[in-house]
């Protein structure tokens, strides 16, 4: 099974994701099919965080082993209400940049690939910088 198929039905080259866990699915059926496992899933990775709400940040795995990090609602809010980064958001051009990242087969290496672009890079460290994550 590659990365396009419905995670239901296995129908190739499957167009929708899954806004929680990223899955790939081909129709309302299969979504529907797929909430209710991917609710379930939800919800223990919730009951999960809250056992350690203090946390803002967590790094968690999805189906297709692709690193995965989880913010809170206080490191969202930094993010909202920061100048800098809903500048960056705005561009037209790098709303592009990230639906190509998030289309990809392959996001990791998209992403490390953009990081290459000097425009992208400052956005990605405006971003981090904004929430205090030192590496």
């Amino acid at each position: 099974m590659s990365s396009n198929d419905c995670v239901q039905c296995s129908a190739k080259n499957s167009t929708y994701k899954c806004p929680r866990c990223r899955a790939r699915y081909c129709s309302l059926k299969c979504c529907s099919l797929h909430k209710a496992v991917c609710g379930e899933a939800v919800k223990a990775n919730e009951d999960e965080k809250n056992k350690s709400s203090d946390s803002d940040i967590q790094n968690t795995v999805d189906t297709e082993s692709i690193s995965t990090v989880i913010i809170g609602e206080r490191v969202k809010k930094r993010l909202r209400s920061s100048a800098e980064v809903q500048t960056y958001v705005r561009s037209k051009r790098l709303q592009a940049k990230i639906k190509q990242i998030d289309s990809s087969s392959d996001r990791s290496a998209a992403l490390k690939s953009a990081r290459m672009q000097p425009d992208f890079d400052a956005f990605v460290r405006t971003m981090l910088d904004t929430i205090g994550y030192t590496q």
